[in-house]
């Protein structure tokens, strides 16, 4: 399964591509963004899944 994960705070927002597997996860892509050159997160996630270049995630979680 692959998984869009995020750390969404006021300065910066991590997000990751994750590969989830029954006995191991890997971290496929990941990307630091500046939260305050984004008017809101789905800005963010969009070029970040187009320079990830993987098929699009089967579910997303984010700690705000």
């Amino acid at each position: 399964m692959i998984v869009l994960a995020g750390d969404v705070g006021g300065t910066k927002t991590q997000l990751a591509v994750v590969d989830v597997q029954p006995t191991m996860c890997r971290v496929v892509f990941e990307h630091r963004y500046a939260s305050r050159d984004y008017a809101d997160l789905g800005l963010m996630i969009e070029p970040f899944l187009a320079a990830a270049a993987t098929r699009g995630p089967d579910r997303a979680c984010f700690g705000v």
